[in-house]
């Protein structure tokens, strides 16, 4: 069974990097976040929007960094809660 966390995160608040390590993805239950590409901004995601899925399948840097425009919750899975074909 897979587990996720729900996180409750602050507007303003990064939640991730670009260029750090990654290892979870994130799926939008309510609010909204912006997506920078080297300080840039490129979209903005809500609620049922998702990010972070490379970090399931692949170690390697962060792309973006993803910061909360309005409080926010969104659902976390970890890659060592996903399943052993996304994380082998």
């Amino acid at each position: 069974m897979l587990a996720m966390d729900k996180l409750t995160v602050a507007a303003g608040h990064d939640l991730i990097r670009q260029g750090e390590p990654g290892n979870a993805f994130y799926i939008i239950e309510e609010g909204e976040f912006n997506i920078f590409i080297d300080s840039n901004r490129v979209t903005t995601f809500r609620r049922g929007g998702s990010f972070g899925e490379v970090a399931l399948i692949r170690e390697q840097p962060r792309a973006a960094t993803v910061t909360a425009l309005t409080n926010a919750i969104c659902w976390r899975l970890e890659r060592r809660s996903a399943p052993c074909h996304l994380s082998c």
